[in-house]
């Protein structure tokens, strides 16, 4: 099997999300192929600036950041640029790379994230395309997951607004009794 194979195979069809446990990869993958330039490379902290920005619109919109989310992640808004690195050398880059489609190298003294150069030479435009929309439907599909019902305290139609609601609506109707 070759890199190219190996690759469409670690990502998987875009209805599952097996090796998914969190939104790190597929956001992390999502971002690289926006960003990747025609040699393969991405600077790091732009891949970083955006990944901490994709966290924070879930947050604007009173939405999980993720399911069990790194505190990094969970508190996105005051985290710093140098903790999103670290999160993204921690899970999702490390795994990638453990992979080898992906590795990281200083270039006059900027990090970048780049793409094996076996992989780089399969990526046409349209392959880069169709990874890019397969990624952003298992993104999708992800966090339609987490989404449903499953907002953050103090938004409408949360589980907790729900629940206190019934509680509220119990203790009328116990207390109304003759």
């Amino acid at each position: 099997m070759n890199l190219k194979e190996e690759f469409l195979k670690y990502i998987g069809d875009e209805y599952s999300l097996v090796g998914y446990a969190r939104s790190y990869k597929l956001v992390f993958l999502k971002l690289f192929l926006q960003f990747m330039d025609s040699e393969g490379k991405v600077k790091e902290i732009d891949l970083a600036r955006e990944f901490k920005r994709f966290y924070e619109k879930r947050k604007e919109q009173r939405l999980l950041p993720d399911i069990n989310a790194d505190p990094r992640i969970q508190n996105v808004d005051t985290s710093t640029i140098s903790q999103i690195i670290s999160v993204i050398r921690d899970n999702p880059f490390r795994v990638i790379s453990d992979r080898g489609f992906v590795y990281h190298k200083n270039i006059n003294g900027e990090e970048y994230y780049l793409i094996n150069n076996e992989l780089l030479r399969e990526f046409t435009e349209d392959f880069k395309k169709k990874m890019t929309n397969l990624i952003e439907k298992k993104i999708n599909l992800y966090f339609s997951r987490i989404d449903k019902g499953e907002k953050i305290a103090g938004s409408n139609n949360s589980l907790k607004t729900l629940l206190i609601d019934l509680m509220n609506n119990y203790v009328k109707a116990r207390t109304s009794e003759v």
